[in-house]
């Protein structure tokens, strides 16, 4: 499984030991330039926070605690759908719906 870290959180912490340890010996300058030039050559990917939702009933269907909207169903057409599928992601938004339900128990 991918990991995956804050880059400037890294570069300050990464920083912050390498002048603990080699500071007596270098200039700050090019301490903060070998960690900066060492974490730049490290491959990146711009990832966003995980969304966690839940299904919440309304009167007539379920919707996505996260952005308001139902999941996919076969009976869309239909007046009233009393049979919303829920699934353990929404559709639309991505949410992960594997959490706890609306009594607090997880699914």
């Amino acid at each position: 499984m991918n990991e995956y870290i804050n880059i400037r959180d890294a570069v300050d912490n990464l920083t912050r030991v390498f002048r603990a340890l080699y500071g007596a010996f270098y200039p700050r300058v090019v301490i903060d330039g070998v960690v900066k030039k060492a974490l730049s050559e490290v491959p990146t990917i711009e990832a966003v926070p995980a969304r966690k939702g839940r299904w919440v009933q309304s009167e007539w269907y379920c919707v996505c605690s996260e952005c308001g909207k139902r999941p996919l169903s076969d009976w869309d057409n239909r007046e009233h759908d009393y049979s919303d599928k829920k699934s353990d992601f929404c559709p639309n938004c991505g949410a992960d719906m594997r959490g706890e339900d609306d009594d607090g128990k997880t699914e």
